[in-house]
């Protein structure tokens, strides 16, 4: 199984997710993924350059590792960027 994700700049407060009758307790929700999912295989991960050198994804992908595989995006700053995404 594959799941995507997207991650921000955001100050993430910690939150209890709960799936049937499982939970886990992070402030990133993709972190929860592989808790609920265990069959995970992998998490694209959509990220801006801001993203990409920001704290919440040095530490997201320090504690999911090789689960999670970075897709680049652009900023989104202007309509072309917003297609580029789409596609």
């Amino acid at each position: 199984m594959i799941a995507i994700s997207f991650l921000g700049i955001a100050n993430y407060q910690e939150t209890t997710y709960v799936w049937r009758e499982q939970s886990c307790t992070t402030c990133f929700f993709t972190e929860s993924l592989p808790h609920f999912y265990p069959e995970l295989e992998r998490v694209l991960l959509f990220v801006t350059p801001t993203v990409q050198n920001h704290a919440n994804f040095r530490t997201l992908t320090g504690r999911m590792g090789d689960l999670v595989q970075p897709i680049a995006i652009p900023e989104g700053h202007s309509e072309q960027e917003l297609w580029q995404i789409f596609d």
